[in-house]
C-alpha cells in the first residue's frame, strides 16, 4: 500500500489550483473577448410633467434602461414579477406592462409593445418607459420587481429599494387616493 507523503499533497494541490486558474482565465477571455454580453441598468422612479397647460400636472411610473456596454442591445419589453412563494412548483410567472404610448401628451398604451419597444440601445444610450400610476397596479398580481427583458432572453432588473420607495410615494400620494376612489 502505498503512503501519500507531504510532496504528493503539495502536488496534488499544485495540480488543482493549476486547474482553477486556467479554467478562470479562459472564463475571462470567453466573456471579455469572444461573447461579450451588454450591461442593463435598469432603474424605476415617479415622474411629473412640468409645463404650460397642464393641471393637474401629469404624473407617471417610469422604468429606463441605460447601456453600459460593451456592445449594442435590444430591449425586448417590460416585465414585472410577482413575489416568489416558495410552494410553487412550476416555474417563475411573469407580467407583460404595457407602456404609455406618447406621454405626457397621450395616456394611452397600444399594448405591450407600445412606448417604443422594441428599442436598440448603443452603449451610453438610455430609455424610458412610462406607465400609468395607479395603486391598482402594483396589487395587481403582487408586483415587486420591474425592469426588461433583452433579445437574449435576459431579465434586467431595477433594484428593490427603486420599487419600494415608488410603492410608498404612491400609497401617500392623496391625489391618487380621490382619483382611485372615482375610477
Amino acid at each position: 500500500m502505498a503512503v501519500v507523503t507531504t510532496a504528493d499533497w503539495a502536488i496534488i494541490i499544485s495540480m488543482a489550483s493549476l486547474a482553477v486558474s486556467i479554467a478562470g482565465f479562459v472564463w475571462n477571455i470567453w466573456s471579455k473577448f469572444i461573447y461579450p454580453k451588454p450591461k442593463v441598468r435598469v432603474g424605476m422612479s415617479n415622474k411629473i410633467a412640468i409645463g404650460d397647460g397642464w393641471e393637474p400636472a401629469p404624473r407617471c411610473i417610469s422604468l429606463s434602461a441605460v447601456n453600459h456596454g460593451p456592445g449594442e442591445i435590444t430591449i425586448h419589453s417590460a416585465i414585472a414579477r410577482p413575489r416568489w412563494k416558495w410552494y410553487r412548483r412550476k416555474g417563475r410567472t411573469y407580467a407583460m406592462l404595457n407602456p404609455l404610448t406618447n406621454w405626457p401628451y397621450n395616456e394611452t398604451t397600444d399594448g405591450p409593445f407600445s412606448g417604443g419597444l422594441p428599442k436598440t440601445l448603443r452603449v451610453g444610450e438610455t430609455f424610458d418607459a412610462h406607465f400609468i400610476r395607479s395603486r391598482r397596479w402594483f396589487d395587481r398580481g403582487d408586483l415587486i420587481r420591474f425592469g426588461f427583458t433583452d433579445s437574449f432572453g435576459r431579465n434586467h432588473w431595477a433594484p428593490m429599494k427603486h420599487s419600494k420607495s415608488v410603492r410608498a410615494e404612491i400609497e401617500s400620494d392623496e391625489t391618487l387616493e380621490r382619483f382611485n376612489s372615482e375610477a
